[in-house]
């Protein structure tokens, strides 16, 4: 047994699709895939997105920046408060990041976060500017997908923005977890009829 995101780093993007496929009992084909700087870069496209930064989180956030800043060899500036606030893509990220502050359950919902504000506001641009972002953007990310189908895809979802859900995998009471190395171990019988019925509204 090995984790799950470890399969990117064995094998690229084609054994994360399988990987994926063969633990969720999915046929995932196409993808878009994003890491901490092309979602940076990203985010800094739209001109930065709103985040509500709780005081706690201030100080983690901004060591996250300093590793960024070192890492990248910028000098993207410091958070000065909580409250919502504009974010640019290091900010934004480095946000997502933090570990310490509370449970690694709080660090992934941060993410989400930060990928449902990307969504919300290219959905509030205008169909010119939303293809213009399109075409600014290819080349940032990894996909299989043609710049049309992103083009289809994109502006077919823009519309159910307003009805977007989520559901976290493993469900509550659905894993044990296991200190060395830490992983989550799922219940997998009873998951997967969970994600097809979210999935699909079957079981």
């Amino acid at each position: 047994a090995d984790k799950l995101t470890h399969s990117y780093a064995y094998g690229g993007v084609g054994l994360l699709i399988n990987t994926i496929n063969d633990n969720f009992d999915l046929d995932v084909q196409r993808f878009v895939m994003l890491d901490f700087s092309s979602s940076s870069a990203l985010i800094d496209l739209v001109g930065g997105i709103n985040v509500d930064v709780k005081p706690e989180e201030v100080k983690y956030a901004n060591q996250s920046i300093n590793e960024e800043n070192t890492l990248m060899e910028t000098n993207v500036p410091y958070l000065t408060s909580a409250g919502v606030q504009n974010l640019n893509g290091i900010q934004a990220i480095a946000w997502s990041r933090i570990r310490h502050a509370d449970s690694d359950f709080v660090r992934t919902s941060r993410q989400r976060v930060i990928a449902s504000a990307l969504i919300k506001k290219l959905a509030g641009l205008n169909i010119a500017q939303q293809l213009a972002f399109v075409d600014d953007s290819v080349g940032m990310f990894e996909t299989n997908m043609s710049k049309a189908d992103l083009i289809r895809v994109g502006t077919s979802a823009i519309g159910l923005v307003k009805n977007m859900v989520e559901y976290r995998i493993p469900d509550d009471g659905l894993f044990t977890i296991q200190d060395n190395p830490w992983m989550m171990i799922i219940n997998w019988d009873e998951q997967l009829p969970r994600l097809r019925e979210y999935i699909w509204g079957v079981q």
